[in-house]
């Protein structure tokens, strides 16, 4: 799904109104008629429904003006506008409010709130009564999904037209609640000669990348990954990520460590290769390769990579061999390789500290892309893929997946669909969809979000294999 940061949407506005004669007014008028419709679907809602519209001096604010219009002359019985800042000059009392519509202010606020303004949303919050937004909740960053100070925290939200990126990063989700999309007549044309930059990557674009499986292929079709980890006592990364591997459909899954492999030559699912071999820079008949999970700091790691360069080969950086990336400073890397860096590995990556990274993912994974060449898969809530030219949200996940050997899972799905043939930031969008659609679905199904392991990811992706393929 395309979405719009602050300054395309206001490019669009722009583009309706001088070529389209959509004016503000228009717009404004189509919002309000949405606006409207959606609020009378709130589950409960009666005629007597005593409902606060919060209304700033942009076009928000006249958005709710309107709307509270409409449902005026839809007989609604208790509607009251709150016009801000001129309402500040008179007592404020909310005590008998059921519902409060959140029109105080749209994409273009980018400073923090304070005084006043900043009383105003703190309040709301603490009476705990159910809030509907205006396109965002106010407070909180279109671009970014941070809080401007405090935001307001919303059951739902009305996104008029694209969506903004702010509503799906760090405090977004929290402060969002349920998102509608308001369809405001906008040709698709012009949306899309605009909002360029940025695409939420959700089920429906997750199973366009599905890759294709023709049924009278065979294994040697879905390619080989190497797996380049698991020294000495810590086995269970390969493992992990070789299950992974396996799962999501590779042919051949190898695995060489330069530690004694006799733990993993029990698992019959899985080849290994002689470290010597690996050492020679002899990748054999692999088609992408995976090094990190489990590997150690140690002084064999810098020559593998340098070697791997070299070779033409997708290629997925995680874990330890991403950390002697990052003190090696081995850049540029070839463009058909991933990084999958946290916070705290980015940091070392482009040497800011791990908040101002946190506070601004978009931005910190396009400048990890263009110091390291590679594709850069920004973990976290929610995750970021970025290829230089298109940022994408990955829309899934939660923190049941804050459990080591976690990544290790991960970066085997994102190896094995690179050694299926994907592109890589094709192949790190749709791994990092699926691994967190299962944290999802597990805490769907009331199992808690503590209960998740690792070794249970591998297991459970065919139920989201099934909803995507259904």
């Amino acid at each position: 799904m395309k979405i719009a940061r602050r300054e395309e949407a206001q490019r669009i506005d722009d583009l309706c109104a001088k070529k389209l004669g959509l004016t503000s007014k228009i717009l404004m008028s189509r919002a309000a008629d949405a606006i409207a419709r959606q609020i009378q679907l709130w589950p409960g809602l009666k005629k007597s429904t005593k409902i606060v519209f919060l209304c700033g001096p942009g076009k928000n604010g006249g958005d709710g003006e309107l709307a509270a219009a409409i449902l005026k002359s839809a007989s609604f019985q208790n509607i009251r506008i709150q016009n801000f800042p001129e309402d500040f000059s008179k007592p404020l009392d909310f005590s008998d409010a059921e519902l409060f519509v959140d029109g105080l202010f749209g994409v273009g606020l980018n400073r923090n709130l304070e005084g006043p303004w900043l009383e105003l949303l703190q309040k709301i919050n603490l009476l705990k009564r159910p809030v509907i937004a205006i396109d965002l909740p106010s407070g909180l960053d279109a671009n970014r999904g941070v809080l401007l100070g405090e935001a307001l925290r919303c059951r739902w939200t009305l996104s008029c037209g694209l969506p903004k990126p702010g509503l799906f990063l760090q405090k977004g989700p929290s402060r969002s609640g349920r998102i509608f999309l308001m369809d405001l007549g906008i040709p698709s044309e012009v949306s899309a000669k605009e909002a360029k930059s940025t695409r939420l990557l959700g089920h429906s674009s997750a199973r366009r990348l599905l890759p294709a499986r023709e049924t009278t292929a065979n294994k040697s079709q879905f390619g080989r990954l190497l797996i380049i980890g698991g020294n000495a006592g810590m086995e269970g990364a390969a493992i992990l990520a070789a299950t992974a591997a396996a799962r999501i459909g590779t042919g051949y899954v190898e695995w060489a460590s330069p530690a004694d492999s006799s733990s993993f030559l029990r698992l019959a699912d899985f080849l290994t290769k002689p470290w010597k071999q690996i050492e020679e820079g002899d990748w054999g008949k692999a088609s992408a390769i995976l090094i990190g999970p489990g590997l150690g700091l140690g002084p064999h790691i810098l020559p593998l990579l340098k070697k791997l360069k070299n070779s033409k080969l997708p290629v997925l950086v995680d874990a330890d061999a991403l950390t002697i990336c990052a003190q090696e400073k081995i850049w540029p890397l070839p463009g058909n390789w991933v990084l999958t860096p946290h916070a705290g590995e980015l940091s070392r990556i482009l040497n800011q500290p791990s908040k101002d990274l946190e506070d601004d993912r978009l931005q910190s994974a396009r400048k990890a892309v263009k110091k390291t060449g590679a594709v850069v898969l920004f973990k976290g809530l929610h995750s970021v893929v970025d290829n230089g030219r298109i940022s994408y949200i990955i829309n899934s996940g939660n923190v049941a997946l804050a459990k080591a050997g976690t990544g290790d899972v991960l970066s085997g799905f994102i190896g094995g669909l690179l050694a299926q043939g994907l592109d890589a930031d094709q192949a790190a969008a749709l791994g990092a969809y699926l691994h967190g659609a299962i944290a999802d679905e597990w805490v769907q199904r009331g199992y808690g979000n503590q209960t998740l392991m690792a070794s249970d990811l591998p297991r459970l992706l065919r139920k989201i294999w099934q909803k995507l393929t259904a």
